[in-house]
């Protein structure tokens, strides 16, 4: 699964849509079914859309620990698939890239080298902008500050090109570390989570990597003091079956902290649920009449579907991105 996604903020600067990449796939060791994996990590993975697909197309099994030896990680190493370890390096065009958008690419159940040589794929594929995003803080972390030396191992294994990319890259240049071109992301829903990830994030930051955070689904306020080193935030309320409502309130303290701290702030949409205040002026009344309420402590909340909610927050649309610099010259290893 390699195509344009509809992910809104995988949208570059031009509105032309990004681009998913799963080269991490799952086998059902009995009856060999493909599809993908993932272990949920907190109550932000409740109502995961990857495990849904991964049970409608896939493997069949919802993403639990229990399934994890149903099947069997693999990395996708053919040529050119659109599901390959190296189709970022065939699209010439810049894209906007969001890796294992099916799974977590730091779960404990990914093995270390499938990490590293994914990671160095995107170190040659340097004319597109990488959107990592984990629940996995610390082996982030860990991988980034502590694999360098095998990464850049990788990448050049790739550029001499013993993997058989038919794609000239023996030119490119390592360009920096950590690589200047990927956006490094930790997922939060609620303060827990977001005091837990943070440290490990705030880390890399300060090793020079391009930090940001996504605050979907948003379950509940987050006093986001501490999270100045982020470039990005990007906030939203949940969709699909069974989503839980966002009160904008959650968004509105992401979206002032951003604009107080000189950071690009993202608004993805207020997900299956519309505040009161912010119903859009097109909805049809009859849409209100036959939604499900949910009672705040003074306002109500009525589910109308995430198309009709839609992402204006407070009469405009928030589409802060970041600027992700580059380096031009090789820089030596370490």
């Amino acid at each position: 699964m390699a195509s344009n996604t509809a992910i809104e903020w995988t949208r570059g600067a031009d509105g032309r849509r990004g681009a998913s990449w799963n080269p991490l796939y799952a086998v059902d060791v009995e009856t060999e079914k493909r599809g993908w994996f993932c272990v949920p990590k907190s109550g932000g993975c409740l109502h995961c859309y990857a495990s849904s697909i991964n049970i409608r197309l896939g493997t069949g099994h919802k993403y639990t620990a229990g399934n994890l030896h149903h099947v069997e990680i693999k990395l996708d190493e053919d040529e050119r698939k659109d599901t390959a370890l190296g189709w970022p390096l065939y699209p010439r065009k810049p894209r906007n890239v969001f890796p294992c958008s099916m799974t977590d690419l730091f779960g404990e159940f990914v093995r270390t080298r499938f990490i590293m040589e994914i990671i160095a794929v995107m170190a040659l594929a340097q004319w597109h902008t990488f959107m990592i995003l984990t629940k996995r803080a610390d082996r982030m972390r860990e991988i980034i500050t502590e694999h360098s030396a095998e990464i850049y191992e990788k990448f050049i294994e790739l550029r001499r090109g013993e993997f058989g990319y038919r794609y000239d890259v023996q030119g490119m240049k390592w360009p920096g570390w950590p690589l200047p071109h990927v956006l490094h992301g930790v997922s939060v829903e609620d303060q827990q989570n977001a005091d837990e990830r943070r440290d490990d994030l705030k880390a890399l930051a300060k090793a020079g990597a391009a930090t940001w955070v996504s605050y979907e689904p948003a379950l509940d306020v987050v006093d986001w003091m501490g999270w100045e080193f982020v470039r990005w935030l990007v906030s939203g309320g949940e969709s699909g079956p069974g989503a839980r409502p966002s009160h904008p309130d959650t968004h509105r303290g992401a979206r002032d902290f951003c604009e107080a701290n000189g950071i690009a702030y993202f608004f993805k949409q207020h997900g299956a649920w519309v505040h009161q205040a912010d119903i859009p002026d097109n909805l049809p009344p009859q849409k209100l009449l036959n939604a499900r309420i949910h009672d705040w402590q003074y306002s109500k909340s009525f589910r109308v579907g995430k198309k009709a909610a839609g992402r204006i927050l407070d009469g405009r649309e928030w589409n802060g991105m970041p600027t992700v610099g580059k380096k031009e010259t090789e820089h030596a290893h370490g």
